[in-house]
């Protein structure tokens, strides 16, 4: 498992822009918070089952970056589905 850290501009269908590029390569969402936009920006923590994930964790974090509207994307957490801390 592991937990991403998102910035996204406040704008209809980023969030499901970033759903979707996750399960494309793989990447099931198991957990989303969200915060209520200030500024037009809202942060997203997102936890993915990456055990079937087809690229490495910071490929996926790249490839959310290049997405319109989202503005940072970084890995903040990975650990095993026992909850051993990676």
């Amino acid at each position: 498992m592991a937990t991403l850290m998102l910035e996204l501009e406040h704008r209809s269908g980023i969030l499901s822009s970033v759903l979707s590029q996750t399960a494309g390569l793989g990447g099931n969402v198991l957990m989303i918070n969200q915060t209520i936009p200030l500024q037009g920006t809202a942060n997203v923590f997102m936890t993915i089952d990456s055990s079937q994930l087809r690229v490495e964790l910071f490929a996926l974090t790249d490839s959310l970056k290049r997405i319109p509207g989202v503005k940072k994307a970084a890995l903040v957490g990975q650990g095993s589905p026992t909850g051993e801390i990676v």
